[in-house]
């Protein structure tokens, strides 16, 4: 895309989080990207600029809610939270019409690296949800079969649990089924029928994955379905 276009861009999108909501519809975002958003520049001065100066960026706002949501889904993202979080320093020193609009610019390029993650589940064969197991069981240097094999642990994992274990009612707020969901996890990852790779995962390597994935599962299935792998299908 042209400097130009691509600036455009970012004030399109800028204007529609700053000034309307976190939400952005896969047909707004489709007519953003084909130019087809002609207010932009008259919408900057009068829309985004009052729009940041009322919403801000820090945590609470409409747009920290968007970037968050990501980290949310898939504990491994923390770096869009880390590139999210350094923009908004960046603009807290100095709000000045030339910071807010470098501001947008570097918004438009972490959207733009969030769409890409966003693409990822397909480009990999999963959904969202079995993504982020399966980007806490995954490892460097693994050959592709063993990555396959992970990618159907990763699912099947997942659906066992979804079928059994969180379907006990408040399952956070007791120890007995905490700790039976954590076992539940152990076993199916250290299972030679259903785990791991045995000749890539050692002992060790299979409590500490499984532990990763409970934490996971803490946090992001309080109730099946998951609120935010829900919330953010719907948005």
């Amino acid at each position: 895309m042209p400097l130009a276009g691509t600036v455009e861009y970012c004030k399109t999108f800028a204007v529609s989080f700053a000034s309307e909501s976190p939400r952005l519809t896969r047909e707004k975002w489709r007519s953003v990207q084909k130019g087809r958003s002609s207010k932009a520049t008259a919408a900057w001065t009068s829309g985004a600029y009052g729009g940041v100066r009322e919403h801000g960026l820090g945590a609470g706002t409409p747009l920290a809610a968007f970037f968050n949501t990501p980290l949310r889904q898939n504990p491994l993202r923390t770096d869009f939270q880390q590139h999210y979080e350094q923009i908004v320093s960046a603009y807290n020193r100095e709000k000045d019409r030339v910071t807010i609009e470098h501001t947008f610019e570097a918004l438009f390029k972490l959207v733009q690296e969030l769409d890409d993650e966003a693409h990822r589940a397909l480009r990999e064969g999963l959904d969202e949800e079995s993504l982020a197991i399966f980007d806490l069981l995954n490892k460097p240097d693994l050959k592709p079969s063993d990555i396959q094999r992970i990618k159907s642990v990763a699912t099947q994992l997942l659906m066992r649990l979804k079928e059994e274990k969180l379907r006990v009612d408040q399952w956070r707020e007791k120890e007995a089924t905490r700790d039976a969901v954590r076992q539940a996890i152990h076993d199916f990852l250290w299972s030679e029928d259903t785990g791991l790779p045995v000749d890539c995962f050692a002992e060790a390597d299979v409590e500490v994955k499984a532990e990763d994935v409970f934490r996971h599962i803490y946090r992001a299935y309080p109730t099946v379905p998951s609120p935010y792998f829900t919330a953010h299908a719907a948005m």
